[in-house]
């Protein structure tokens, strides 16, 4: 059975730079370093073999995306990041109560951002891409309904060791600063290759993302 999770997801600039007020006016235009440190909840449903749904509880991110800036209106990003899914299978048979799943990535973005103001007024954004991620750890913990000791590992033998998704994003984008925005909308993925590596599930996930944006460069 599906539960629906309230996603917020939100992110602190690591750092901001001043713009002169003469160039206040000016369309951006080049490249750009982005900084950024993300976290919330995640709507998101695993189907494993047809058989259980997991749902995700949560994700954090730290990392920087470079990104080539055509005009106010259109970049193209990447970068890399560290990446943290969470999860939880509710099992409920055969003495399982449940289970949950914690996955660390590095993580390499293709993405697209497009708005259809510019950067220092309130506008429709648009980001739509891929994440390639790197499994570098996993913990995995099942508890049981009798009560007795949960169990723990700490094993990748069933996990892919790379991971793909496609991502699209969509709202609004509310200036701070001259080079500071908040970004505030729905965000889906859809993950073309899974976790595990043995079995046939498909993940998605969606949600409501909150987020703070810092243009590091003029």
């Amino acid at each position: 059975m599906k539960k629906i999770f309230l996603c917020i997801t939100f992110s602190c600039a690591l750092a901001a730079s001043a713009q002169n007020s003469k160039n206040e006016s000016k369309p951006w235009k080049g490249f750009t370093l982005n900084p950024f440190v993300t976290g919330g909840i995640s709507n998101s449903t695993y189907k494993i073999n047809t058989t259980y749904t997991s749902e995700g509880q949560g994700m954090a991110s730290l990392g920087a995306q470079v990104g080539y800036v055509l005009n106010s209106h259109v970049g193209f990003y990447s970068g890399l990041s560290f990446t943290q899914y969470n999860w939880h299978i509710p099992i409920g048979t055969q003495n399982i109560k449940d289970a949950t799943s914690m996955s660390n990535y590095i993580q390499i973005p293709i993405v697209v951002k497009a708005t259809t103001s510019k950067y220092n007024k309130v506008g429709f954004q648009v980001e739509a891409g891929f994440y390639l991620g790197f499994l570098t750890s996993v913990e995995e913990k099942i508890n049981y309904l009798n009560g007795a000791k949960s169990d723990k590992s700490t094993s990748t033998e069933y996990y892919n060791k790379s991971m793909i998704s496609f991502y699209v994003f969509y709202g609004l984008r509310i200036p701070l600063s001259k080079s500071t925005w908040m970004s505030v909308g729905f965000d889906d993925y859809v993950f073309l290759k899974n976790q595990y590596n043995d079995d046939d599930g498909k993940v998605t996930t969606a949600g409501i993302r909150i987020g703070v944006e810092t243009k590091l460069t003029k």
